[in-house]
């Protein structure tokens, strides 16, 4: 019996997820046999949810990687997305579902291996007060335009499509980032702020009220979504079975129902052209990090 499953005493047959509080680590999956010959992986997790909401969220997969790699997972979150890139740096992750910006700075800067991504395209929309009287991005001159978090990508994708328009950042219009996506579209609504941009959709799922009050003003590019990327340090037989994980035909239907739920589309290869549309959300972000 593993340490973990000492400690938490779980059934042994039962898919078990949990946290380990401080250290935000969750082990998943059933009982392995023999588990002292078994190898163990670090999975990390971009942090875009509540640790709770990772675990329900990622806890099939999790338990579907563990059974296609024979193996046990130890998976790792971190407290926001700056120390989630510096663990993926110090490679602290063996292989790790991140935003497709992060994905591709991993790549090109730490030689990281990208397995796959999500087939559904990553886009925000920039919305408004029902009653506001913008008409356009350009227009929005003078305002506060309410973000989720500094490095994430819709974020990112926001503040592209104002300068696509000739705004300055901090000089025409001020960005105010909040905890979430959620907390930027009710900004709007409460009257903190003018604008806000968040993932493409999420304002039409809110309540009555928050949904009620806003307005759509213009949707961002679009860009590739969250990809499943492997540590340079993984041998080439690892990556060749995380791949055969996630993109074999068997694979692909047993991951249907976790796919359909996350909403995401489903896993593919990503192409090198998906990458390089990437390129300006790259070159912000690693701006960004460098202040």
């Amino acid at each position: 019996m593993s340490y973990y499953r000492r400690v938490f005493k779980l059934p042994p047959m039962a898919l078990a997820v949990y946290l380990l509080a401080g250290g935000q680590a969750i082990c998943a999956g059933p009982a392995i046999q023999n588990e002292t010959a078994v190898q163990f992986y670090r999975f990390g997790l971009l942090p875009y949810l509540s640790p709770e909401a990772l675990t329900r969220t990622w806890g099939p997969f999790a338990a579907h990687l563990e059974k296609s790699l024979h193996a046990r997972l130890t998976v790792k979150s971190a407290p926001d997305f700056k120390t989630f890139i510096q663990r993926t740096k110090d490679l602290k992750y063996d292989f790790l579902i991140t935003a497709p910006h992060f994905a591709a700075l991993a790549k090109k800067q730490w030689g990281y291996r990208i397995i796959a991504g999500f087939s559904k395209e990553l886009s925000g929309d920039i919305v408004v007060g029902k009653d506001a009287p913008y008409k356009n991005v350009a227009s929005l001159k003078g305002t506060v335009l309410a973000t989720p978090d500094r490095l994430a990508a819709i974020t990112l994708l926001g503040e592209l499509a104002l300068i696509e328009q000739g705004l300055v950042i901090d000089k025409d219009i001020t960005v105010k980032h909040t905890p979430s996506h959620n907390n930027a579209l009710i900004s709007v609504v409460e009257g903190k702020a003018d604008a806000a941009v968040a993932v493409g959709g999420l304002y039409l799922r809110m309540s009555p009220k928050i949904k009620n009050g806003l307005r759509l003003l213009a949707k961002t590019k679009q860009v590739p979504h969250v990809m499943f990327i492997a540590n340079p340090k993984l041998s080439d037989e690892t990556l060749n079975a995380l791949t055969e994980s996630v993109l074999s035909p068997e694979s692909q239907a047993n991951l249907l129902k976790f796919e359909t739920n996350l909403g995401w589309g489903s896993l593919a290869t990503v192409s090198e052209d998906n990458l390089q549309r990437l390129g300006p959300l790259v070159t912000l972000l690693k701006s960004r990090l460098a202040h």
